[in-house]
């Protein structure tokens, strides 16, 4: 988790947490700890593994990404929220916006059916949902996306969008059309910071 809560129950990003100081998950209350280091982004971790059902396990990419996206965001002048718990419906989403957008980084593969629980959720809250995989490959006009990628493709608008983390980016696929297999066709439009 990015984000912990220290004694005076305020919330404290890892990056700028401070080593001699104790914080709490802000799901169950309990004592985590801060992992900083050369190879890893700094986070904090539940002390022992039995109270890690809190937060999902995630990569550093998907932290780097996280942490990129909100800067970004902040930037543009708006409120942010990393990983803020939503004690109505035991959510955590990865970026709230000014309190009314919820941004989720999805990289790897869950059950679709989890996707359309979280996301009917953060709707009931009044929340507007955009959800960002991870970048693909694309190449004249062609794209390829298995099918857990193709499931975010908005039926109606035929968009779905990803995050390049190297380029800072938010990527947009539209006018999306299947050609068959994992094949399709598509116009990329690579979105302004």
């Amino acid at each position: 988790m990015l984000v912990a809560l220290n004694e005076e129950k305020e919330r404290v990003l890892a990056t700028t947490a401070l080593r001699k100081t104790q914080y709490f998950c802000p799901v169950c209350g309990k004592q985590v700890i801060l992992k900083r280091g050369l190879k890893v982004i700094s986070h904090f971790a539940h002390k022992h593994l039995a109270e890690q059902k809190c937060f999902n396990n995630e990569s550093i990419k998907h932290y780097k990404s996280k942490l990129i996206l909100a800067q970004m965001i902040q930037q543009q002048g708006c409120k942010v929220e990393i990983e803020p718990f939503l004690k109505e419906i035991k959510q955590i989403p990865d970026i709230l916006i000014n309190n009314k957008y919820v941004i989720e980084l999805q990289y790897s593969p869950i059950p679709y059916k989890q996707i359309l629980q979280r996301t009917e959720g953060l709707k009931k809250m009044g929340y507007k949902v955009s959800w960002l995989l991870n970048d693909v490959d694309y190449c004249h006009n062609k794209v390829k996306f298995n099918h857990f990628q193709s499931m975010f493709i908005n039926p109606i608008t035929r968009k779905l969008h990803t995050f390049n983390l190297e380029k800072k980016q938010i990527i947009m696929f539209q006018q999306i059309q299947y050609l068959g297999g994992h094949k399709y066709v598509a116009e990329k439009k690579e979105c302004q910071n």
